[in-house]
C-alpha cells in the first residue's frame, strides 16, 4: 500500500493506493513531507473489478442527474456523488465516488497499469478528474479560476481571462520581480470572511509556473492584450460576469451552479476589480505600481 500526503487549496490531502505510479514534477512540488497533524481529505485509489459497482450503496441508490456525449455518468444521492467514464483509448474503465459527508473520494481503474500506460493522474485537470476537486473545494467554502496569481508584499491579485489573453506573458513577466503561484488555474478559499489564493499543479501549457503557496486577494483584473497600457475600474456586474466566464461551474448539479454564483457575487463585492489592456514588456510593472495595483 502506498501512502502519500499533498496540499490542495491549504488542504492536507492523504492519497492511498494499491497502485503504483509516478508523481510528475509539478505535483510533487505539492508533496507534504511527514504526516499531517490534520487529514482534510482523503483519496484511495484502486483496481476496479467486478465487485466495485456492488460494494458502494451510491449505485444501487443514486440518481442519475447527468449524462454527456461521452457517456460520462453523473450519480447523486444524499452524501455522494459518482462519476463513471466507461470507455476511453483501450477501453480503461474509470469510477470516482465521492463522500461529501466524511470528504473521502475513492478512485477506481480497471487495470493496474492505467496510470503508467497513460498521462493521467490522480490530479488531472482533465473535465473528469477535476469533478472530484470542485466538489472537495466546494466543501471548504472556495472554487477554482482560470487565472494567474501574483503576490506582491503581503497581498497578492488574480489576473484572468480567455486562453490568448496574456496569461502566460504577464506571468514571466512578474516572476521577475513577485512571486507568481500558477499561471493557469488559482484555488480561491473564503477563510473567516476574507479570500485567499492558492498556488496549483495545474499549470499552463510549456511552462513550469506553479508555487505551493497563498496569500489574501487585494485585486481582481481581466486581461487583454493592447498597443498602449489601459486599466479600468469594473462595476460588480460587469467584473462577476467576467469571473463567472473563467471559473470552473459543477455543470453536472444545477444547485452547485447557482451556490458557485452566489460565492463569485460575495468575492467581487469584497475585492476592487479591473480590466486591464497591456503591452507586453516589463512597463506594465511601473504602470501597475503608479496605480497601487501592485506594491512597490
Amino acid at each position: 500500500m502506498n501512502v502519500s500526503y499533498f496540499s490542495i487549496g491549504g488542504l492536507s490531502c492523504k492519497v492511498t493506493s494499491k497502485l503504483n505510479f509516478d508523481i510528475p514534477k509539478h505535483i510533487e512540488a505539492f508533496t507534504i513531507i511527514g504526516t499531517p497533524d490534520i487529514i482534510d481529505i482523503n483519496i484511495c485509489i484502486d483496481e476496479y473489478t467486478s465487485n466495485t459497482m456492488t460494494d458502494h450503496p451510491v449505485i444501487k441508490f443514486g440518481k442519475l442527474i447527468y449524462k454527456n456525449e461521452n457517456e460520462m455518468c453523473v450519480y447523486k444521492d444524499d452524501s455522494h456523488y459518482l462519476f463513471i467514464m466507461p470507455y476511453e483509448d483501450e477501453c480503461y474503465v474509470r469510477v470516482i465516488i465521492v463522500d461529501t459527508l466524511i470528504n473521502t473520494v475513492y478512485m477506481y481503474y480497471d487495470n493496474t497499469n492505467y496510470l503508467l500506460k497513460s498521462s493521467t493522474h490522480f490530479l488531472d485537470s482533465s473535465a473528469f478528474m477535476l469533478s472530484y476537486i470542485l466538489l472537495l473545494i466546494h466543501n471548504y467554502n472556495g472554487f477554482l479560476l482560470h487565472s494567474g496569481a501574483v503576490r506582491y508584499g503581503e497581498g497578492g491579485f488574480l489576473y484572468y481571462g480567455i486562453s490568448g489573453a496574456g496569461k502566460s506573458t504577464l506571468s514571466e513577466i512578474f516572476s521577475q520581480r513577485y512571486d507568481v503561484f500558477t499561471d493557469e488555474t488559482v484555488i480561491i478559499r473564503c477563510i473567516k470572511g476574507s479570500y485567499f489564493m492558492y498556488g496549483s499543479h495545474w499549470k499552463g501549457s510549456g511552462h513550469e509556473i506553479y508555487m505551493n503557496s497563498n496569500c489574501m486577494i487585494k485585486n481582481t483584473v481581466s486581461i487583454y492584450h493592447s498597443e498602449v497600457n489601459i486599466l479600468t475600474k469594473l462595476d460588480d456586474k460587469m467584473a462577476l460576469d467576467l469571473l463567472l466566464q473563467q471559473s470552473f461551474p459543477m455543470f453536472w448539479d444545477h444547485k452547485l451552479i447557482v451556490l458557485l454564483i452566489s460565492k463569485l457575487f460575495d468575492f467581487v463585492k469584497q475585492q476592487s476589480n479591473y480590466s486591464l489592456g497591456f503591452y507586453p514588456n516589463d512597463d506594465v510593472i511601473g504602470f501597475l505600481q503608479d496605480r497601487r495595483i501592485i506594491n512597490q
